[in-house]
């Protein structure tokens, strides 16, 4: 009669990186082997460890006395989940970029979810999405599968604080709240001496030192013509509290 072999663990499903703990409750066998030797922690015993990458079939021989010779297979699947959250970058004061890269899994079954939340400006569920740094800052990317296998990556965004960024163009009587207003671009300066606007024959017609204020393109409460006009920046940045002085031009479309 064919003796009675119990595992511990039956035919089963991994996460990739994960180790499992396999045991043979047998009694009376003179030795026990296991094949392949693809990443297990011994050949021969009744316990042993595997961390397989891949889906594999870990086959045991049991030696019994009496010349009888038991052979069975413990099959071994591997659930592969990738994160993959790009590469570290610098960019401008207050920019927008796209972060996410190629690798990371995705599918039927698959969540993303991209932490801290601070300037994430798209969807925090996408395996790549938008984002708005208003400092340096590290961002991480989670993805879980319905297996309960997780992977996570993290890419981080220098920012620093090295010139006066605003709009070239805006239009007052758009939709898009993003191009209805002309204001700083800046999220590191920490003090804003002087923002001014001025018309072509030098008449000032906005002035803030609030940082949050931005000009709606209305001048005395009647909407200002369209042209160009110049700005003048004095503000300071945060970290080091540089100073940075610097005028332009902007044009306002009607």
């Amino acid at each position: 009669d064919r003796p009675v072999i119990e595992l511990t663990s039956a035919d089963t499903m991994i996460c990739q990186g994960d180790e499992i703990e396999v045991s043979l409750n047998v009694y009376g066998t003179d030795s026990i082997t296991w094949y392949p030797n693809y990443n297990i922690d011994t050949t021969i015993g009744r316990k042993i460890k595997i961390k397989p990458q891949q889906a594999t079939d870990y086959q045991y021989t049991v030696y019994f006395n009496r010349n009888c010779v038991v052979r069975d297979t413990l099959k071994v699947n591997v659930s592969k989940i990738f994160a993959d959250a790009g590469p570290d970058r610098i960019t401008t004061d207050g920019s927008s970029l796209i972060v996410g890269g190629a690798n990371t899994t995705v599918g039927d079954g698959y969540q993303h979810y991209w932490f801290p939340e601070i300037g994430v400006e798209g969807s925090q569920w996408d395996p790549v999405t938008t984002v708005r740094p208003p400092y340096n800052i590290t961002y991480y990317l989670n993805v879980k599968n319905d297996y309960g296998c997780e992977a996570i990556d993290s890419v981080t965004i220098l920012v620093p604080c090295d010139n006066i960024h605003l709009p070239n163009a805006f239009i007052p009587s758009s939709d898009n709240q993003k191009v209805k207003t002309f204001g700083l671009l800046n999220q590191q300066f920490a003090q804003l001496n002087a923002f001014n606007i001025f018309d072509r024959w030098g008449k000032l017609v906005f002035t803030t030192k609030d940082l949050g204020v931005e000009w709606d393109g209305m001048i005395d409460g009647k909407p200002a013509p369209a042209g160009v006009y110049v700005w003048h920046v004095d503000a300071n940045c945060a970290n080091t509290f540089e100073r940075f002085n610097q005028s332009g031009s902007v044009t306002l479309i009607r």
